[in-house]
């Protein structure tokens, strides 16, 4: 297994943390609860938790539904651009495997 340094570590938490910080802001500006994003795209809230929190990072198929339901409840699509950049930067700054759903270290 690859080793990493601290350093580098911290850098990836801050890229997955960036993109779930993003997705609750987004959520919060048209008062949606994590309860109610979650049936909109069609996953658990545990789910949409794990997703703000950076735990997880969403495959590019349910970054889609995602984005789909946030354009349903009408959000700027630039804001949506930029969900899907801050996708794209936590990806890359992580060297896990996507199992499922989910990307882990």
């Amino acid at each position: 297994m690859l080793q990493i340094s601290n350093k580098e570590q911290r850098k990836r938490e801050t890229k997955r943390r960036s993109f779930g910080n993003y997705l609750r802001s987004i959520r919060i500006s048209v008062n949606l609860s994590s309860k109610d994003i979650a049936e909109l795209a069609g996953f658990s809230r545990p789910t949409i938790s794990q997703y703000e929190t950076g735990k997880i990072i969403p495959t590019i198929k349910n970054l889609d539904r995602l984005c789909t339901a946030f354009r349903e409840v009408g959000i700027e699509p630039y804001k949506v651009s930029i969900l899907r950049q801050k996708h794209e930067d936590s990806l890359n700054a992580s060297s896990g495997k996507v199992i499922g759903s989910v990307l882990r270290d």
